[in-house]
């Protein structure tokens, strides 16, 4: 993601970016700085500062929100990449911390530790993972997103 200026960001979940200020990869590689964390409210954070780091959105030629009905893709840590269809939007997410409003409702399978993963239908970049059910993934798992258009426009962010 990048502003104006060409400074590169990473945008993730909010209740992650929460946890601290300096990010670094595995092998302590440089990632940037915390820009902004919103959570709870939104689910969504900005790490700016990442040009060390190389982003996979190659094949992400736009920010949209497809069809209720829609297949869509979500790519996470610990489950890797799942499919489901896009349930409907502006769901409320009751959380321990309180509630994320305005979220995507998908039946792809997400689980901890997925969370900041991206949900994409076909090269539309859709959303952020910020959580779902836990346990098996079963036809009728229910997972969430926040919608990534609201967290690039909070943050002057475009997709490049």
């Amino acid at each position: 993601m990048n502003r104006g200026s060409h400074l590169k960001h990473v945008v993730t979940a909010g209740h992650c970016t929460n946890i601290g200020a300096t990010w670094t990869t595995r092998d302590g590689q440089t990632v940037g700085t915390r820009q902004a964390s919103s959570f709870p409210g939104n689910d969504y954070g900005t790490i700016r500062g990442a040009g060390q780091v190389q982003l996979d959105n190659a094949q992400l030629t736009q920010v949209g929100r497809p069809a209720v009905g829609a297949q869509v893709t979500k790519k996470g840590s610990t489950t890797g990449t799942t499919s489901g269809r896009l349930v409907g939007y502006d769901r409320t997410v009751n959380y321990q911390e309180g509630a994320v409003t305005g979220m995507i409702e998908t039946t792809a399978c997400t689980q901890p530790g997925d969370s900041g993963g991206s949900l994409q239908s076909g090269s539309t970049a859709v959303g952020i993972t910020s959580g779902g059910t836990t346990g098996s993934c079963t036809a009728n798992y229910q997972s969430y997103f926040q919608p990534l258009d609201e967290a690039l426009q909070s943050q002057g962010l475009t997709l490049k």
